[in-house]
């Protein structure tokens, strides 16, 4: 089906990213495991109380560009460099704050060699339309704009509500999103399983968590309703699918030893 999907670039660390993840996930769950939580690595934490230690290990997962697609997470990449330093150098600029949403044309593959072009050309737009407090404005490109829009944008909205601390500066994108089957489920699944032994070596049991969304549009994945249905296979005791920020499905897992 086809989705429009706004995110926003996090500047965090991969512990940060995990720890968010982890605390979306335990919030959401419900009867999550109460006890003294540490971070560790294989798995990623730990948490111990009078039932022993629980470990709990996170991967986000991405979907695959189709065959003679262009890598999606390359592109994506690519993209938030753009809104980075579109925003960096608007922020060093001594704007005031403002909230910005970037619709990129699907239709142009970006390089590298574009990023600095395409960063300037999106700050110089924001800033021609910064408006009024409380208001919004909107820019697409055209034929009239071409000679200072960037091409690789197609829509630059800008609003400026009126207790905004910060500048905002998002990503949106519109892209048809096939669900996961259970093939491509098992196959994360069964990545993270080899490494089953090594984690029990640092508690009693041990549950897979597959993060999806909050990390771009590749991570932005459903699973198909033969999917959700499917029993997999794994040394895993539990098995959740957590879709940031406030959605936990559990897996049907069958013990593969």
């Amino acid at each position: 089906m086809a989705s429009v999907v706004v995110t926003e670039k996090l500047f965090m660390t991969k512990d940060e990213i995990e720890k968010t993840y982890l605390d979306g996930f335990a919030k959401t769950l419900a009867k999550f495991p109460v006890g003294c939580l540490s971070k560790s690595e294989n798995p990623d934490f730990l948490i111990r109380n009078e039932d022993g230690t629980l470990g709990i290990e996170l991967t986000r997962i991405f979907r695959k560009p189709s065959p003679g697609e262009s890598p999606l997470r390359a592109q994506e990449s690519l993209r938030e460099r753009i809104t980075e330093s579109a925003k960096a150098r608007y922020v060093a600029l001594g704007q005031p704050p403002i909230r910005v949403g970037v619709l990129f044309n699907d239709h142009v593959a970006l390089r590298r060699r574009d990023v600095k072009q395409a960063a300037q050309a999106l700050a110089d737009v924001a800033m021609r339309l910064i408006p009024d407090p409380g208001e919004r404005r909107v820019e697409e490109c055209n034929r009239i704009n071409r000679n200072y829009f960037p091409e690789a944008i197609d829509v630059i909205v800008v609003g400026r509500p009126e207790r905004l601390q910060r500048s905002v500066w998002s990503i949106a994108s519109a892209e048809d999103l096939p669900p996961l089957s259970i093939s491509e489920v098992q196959a994360r699944i069964t990545a993270k399983d080899i490494r089953v032994p090594d984690y029990l070596k640092q508690c009693d049991r041990i549950w897979l968590v597959l993060c999806t969304c909050g990390a771009g549009l590749s991570s932005y994945l459903e699973l198909s309703d033969e999917a959700t249905q499917a029993t997999y296979h794994g040394q895993f005791t539990r098995v959740f699918v957590y879709k940031w920020p406030s959605t936990v499905q559990e897996l049907a897992i069958r013990s593969s030893a």
